[in-house]
Parts: C-alpha cells; sequence; structure tokens
C-alpha cells in the first residue's frame, strides 16, 4: 500500500512537468476559472477536459496548480478529481469499442468502477456539505495541507470506496459482462474443458483427461494451418496461436501435478512418458507453424504467382486431419495410413519436395532461402505429425 501511494505520487510530479504546457492555453484556463463555486460544473469540467485531453492524471495535475492560485476551492477540487476518473472512463469506452470477448469484459468492468464510484461519492461529497458530517473531504484535509498530495488521496479513495460494494455483487456482474459481450470462439477454445486444479486422485484417469486436451491442442494447430490459406494469416492466426499456448500451459501444469501423484508405477509410467513427449512435439509443432506463416507470407508478397504456399498447406492440412483422427479413436487403419504419409518416402514429404522444386524458379535467388525455410519448415512438421502418430499408437487403441 506505502509503495502504491508513494508511486502515485511521483506520478503526479511526472505529469505535472509533462502537463505544464496545459497551464499556458487560455481556453484550459478559463475553463478551469469557470468551475470556482460550482462543484457539479467542476465535475463536468473534469470529464470533459480528461476526454479532450486523453489524460485524466495530466488534467488534474495542471488543476492543482491553479488550486494553489486560488482559482477554485478544495470541493471543487475534489469534484474535479472525480470528474476526470469519469471522463477516463468515457474513453475506455471508446477505446474498447474495437474489443471482443474478455478483453471487452475487463474493459467495461472498469467503466462501470468508475461509474459507480462516482454515484457514490458526488451524493456522499454533498452529503458532507449539506450535514457537515466529516467525510471525504475532511479525511483529505485532515492527512494533508498540501493540494497536490490531496489530491492524490482523492484518486485512492475513489479507486478504493466502490471494491466492497462491487465485491459483494461480483457474480452477477460477471454474467451481466458476459451477456454483454461473449467469449470469442479462441477464447473458449483457449480455456481448458475437461482438466482444472482440482484434478482426480487417480493418475490413469488425470492422464486421460490431459489426452483429452492434447486432442484439442491438435485442432488448434488444424485451426492455425487454416488460417494460412489466407494472403496475410493476420490477427485471427496469432490469436489462434496465442490459445494453444494458453491451452498448453494449462496442460503443462496438470501434467505436473500428475508427476507429483504417489504411486505412478508400471502402465502409468509409461502413459505419463508418451503424453509428455506427444507435448513436446505439439509445441514444436506450433513453432514451426509460427516459422511458417512468415515465410509463406513474404513468398506471397515476392512471388504472388507461386503455388507452392497454397499446396503445402493443402497437404500438411490433410496430414494434421488425419492426426486428429488417431488422436481421437486410434483405428489400426489411421495410424497405418499416417506412417506411411509422413515417412521419408510418404506422399506427403514428396509433395512438399515437388512444390518446392516446381516453386524454385519462380523466384529469384535472394528469395530462395525463404523458399528453402518453408520447404524446412513443413518437412519438420511432417516429421512431428509422424512421430506424434507412432506415440500415440504406442498408447494402444482405445
Amino acid at each position: 500500500m506505502a509503495i502504491g501511494v508513494g508511486l502515485l505520487f511521483l506520478g503526479l510530479q511526472v505529469m505535472r512537468q509533462g502537463a505544464a504546457s496545459l497551464e499556458g492555453q487560455d481556453w484550459f484556463q478559463s475553463a478551469i476559472a469557470a468551475t470556482r463555486g460550482q462543484p457539479m460544473l467542476a465535475f463536468l469540467t473534469g470529464a470533459v477536459l480528461t476526454i479532450l485531453v486523453q489524460s485524466s492524471v495530466a488534467v488534474t495535475v495542471v488543476m492543482i496548480a491553479f488550486q494553489k492560485a486560488g482559482l477554485f476551492g478544495q470541493v471543487e477540487a475534489v469534484m474535479f478529481v472525480y470528474g476526470a476518473n469519469v471522463g477516463s472512463s468515457v474513453l475506455t469506452y471508446m477505446l474498447a469499442s474495437g474489443l471482443t470477448g474478455v478483453a471487452r469484459q475487463v474493459a467495461l468492468y472498469l467503466v462501470g468502477f468508475n461509474f459507480v464510484a462516482a454515484f457514490l461519492l458526488v451524493p456522499l461529497l454533498y452529503f458532507e456539505l449539506w450535514a457537515e458530517v466529516p467525510l471525504v473531504l475532511a479525511l483529505v484535509q485532515a492527512l494533508s495541507s498540501d493540494a497536490g498530495t490531496q489530491a492524490a488521496l482523492v484518486y485512492l479513495v475513489f479507486n478504493m470506496l466502490p471494491a466492497p460494494v462491487l465485491l459483494l455483487v461480483l457474480g452477477p456482474t460477471a454474467r451481466m459482462l458476459a451477456r454483454l459481450s461473449p467469449e470469442t470462439e479462441v477464447e473458449q477454445r483457449a480455456k481448458p474443458k475437461y482438466i482444472d486444479e482440482n484434478l482426480p486422485n487417480e493418475p490413469g484417469i488425470a492422464l486421460s483427461l490431459v489426452e483429452l486436451e492434447q486432442a484439442r491442442l491438435i485442432r488448434l494447430l488444424i485451426s492455425a494451418l487454416d488460417r494460412l490459406r489466407d494472403a496475410v494469416p493476420g490477427k485471427a492466426f496469432d490469436e489462434t496461436l496465442e490459445a494453444f499456448d494458453s491451452l498448453a500451459s494449462a496442460i503443462d501444469e496438470a501434467t505436473g501435478q500428475i508427476t507429483a501423484m504417489p504411486g505412478i508405477a508400471g502402465d502409468t509410467y509409461e502413459m505419463l512418458d508418451t503424453l509428455m513427449r506427444i507435448q513436446q512435439n505439439l509445441v514444436t509443432a506450433r513453432q514451426a507453424i509460427d516459422g511458417l506463416g512468415g515465410e509463406l507470407s513474404h513468398l506471397r508478397r515476392v512471388a504472388p504467382e507461386l503455388d507452392f504456399p497454397a499446396s503445402v498447406v493443402e497437404g500438411l492440412d490433410t496430414i494434421f486431419h488425419l492426426l486428429s483422427d488417431v488422436a481421437n479413436e486410434r483405428s489400426e487403419e489411421d495410424v497405418t495410413i499416417l506412417k506411411q504419409v509422413t515417412s521419408d518416402e510418404g506422399n506427403g514429404t514428396k509433395s512438399v519436395r515437388n512444390a518446392y522444386l516446381a516453386g524454385e524458379s519462380a523466384v529469384d535467388a535472394a528469395n530462395r532461402v525463404q523458399l528453402l525455410a518453408a520447404t524446412n519448415y513443413c518437412e519438420r512438421l511432417i516429421w512431428l505429425c509422424g512421430q506424434t502418430g507412432r506415440a500415440y499408437e504406442k498408447l494402444g487403441p482405445k
């Protein structure tokens, strides 16, 4: 707490120096001076100026200088800080218009937090003045006589007082935000579906749940490959890889818990070791797909007529779908086909090499390095699918 307050005071001083140019603006001085003796006008002015300047702290530190000059009193200063906080929440809402899912939920919660604080504190200040009951205004005056310190304390009160109230309605608030901004498909796929912090005490059952989550990782890799069909993979590609990372992290944590369970031996230990190797293969495949995306984007930019990107993405998509079938069903036929197409002389490797040879003449020498790098990524992905398929074969039929 003490460190936080100290950083707040330091921030005010830094912003005071950075916002010094505002003090010389006639329009800014006029807006500040007009609030003298008008607490509600001070509130509105603080909100509007924050939206215009896009910094509640910058507006507030300049207000402190004017307060010291006697342009308005303590009551107006408190209301100005309240308004500046509300103005910053309006800015947050405007910036959040392009967000979706959980990110928008967080932004909306911050906006709601500030509006609840204003709804509580503005009437409370008027009640303090009317009933002459020592509340927020009396508190900041008792703690410090310095205008800057008082403003920092008002900020602190504004951001602390609503917390207990909102904690009481946290559940309903979360449900309302989920309705206003539902989780995106990628966010839903990033969350574990079968595992959580309370894993079954039986290692074999817990490992079966991990296996189900790893099958979902493969589907995320397929989604990432599907994004590579676009000329520029873009945001959707990055979000899919982020979802993979989030789910993979949860699987790693679960695997760590299972490793620490007592009584792991025999077949259960073999299953744990195999699933850990599958996990490593999938993480390596994710990195290879990320690298492949960069190389294919470059090749499409320098050689739009090149067939290589579309050809290899289509081939990899087929192989990863086959791997997904093996992970979910592990039929002997699927395992055999996967082993054939991922072998050194299999159709998967041959098609990538043929695509490389066909595209070699379509790019100049300077860009042939990217073509070779993309080919290497493809061959590595095919090899990883083969190794992962063999690991699933070792687990045995379902």
